[in-house]
């Protein structure tokens, strides 16, 4: 498995990229399938996946938590650059507010995802009153 990852950009009047094994038969791996008279068939599978930039929903975390974010975009090829300052596949903040993450590479192609952390106070539990406690109605 090879992975290809990056940012591909037709220059020509191009409305189709095409992605393949292009080898010659003696580099590609065939798998028969099945034989009826003499006929059989091969096939070829390419995983080939395009992804937009996605930070997913907005994290909400309590006190002193941190909220986690990561890209789901991880290509060594390209630059990261989170409103954090943060240049990674992912960031982390207790911070309120907006964090944005902008994916950009060979200079002319950007991608980019925000989402809103909130970040809740703990919650105080306390149950009020004395803090005596009594076990089989013993006053």
């Amino acid at each position: 498995y090879q992975q290809v990852c990056g940012f591909y950009t037709a220059s020509g009047g191009e409305n189709a990229m095409t992605f393949g094994n292009f080898q010659d038969n003696a580099g590609t791996t065939l798998t028969q399938v099945g034989s009826v008279g003499g006929v059989q068939a091969y096939y070829y599978i390419d995983d080939v996946r395009v992804s937009p930039l996605e930070l997913g929903p907005d994290p909400v975390v309590c006190g002193d938590d941190t909220a986690m974010l990561v890209s789901n975009i991880q290509c060594p090829q390209l630059t990261y650059t989170w409103s954090t300052g943060d240049t990674g596949y992912g960031t982390q903040t207790t911070v309120n507010g907006p964090v944005s993450l902008t994916v950009s590479g060979n200079g002319t192609c950007a991608a980019s995802d925000s989402v809103l952390v909130t970040v809740r106070p703990d919650a105080d539990a306390g149950i009020g009153g004395s803090d005596t406690l009594c076990t089989n109605g013993g006053g």
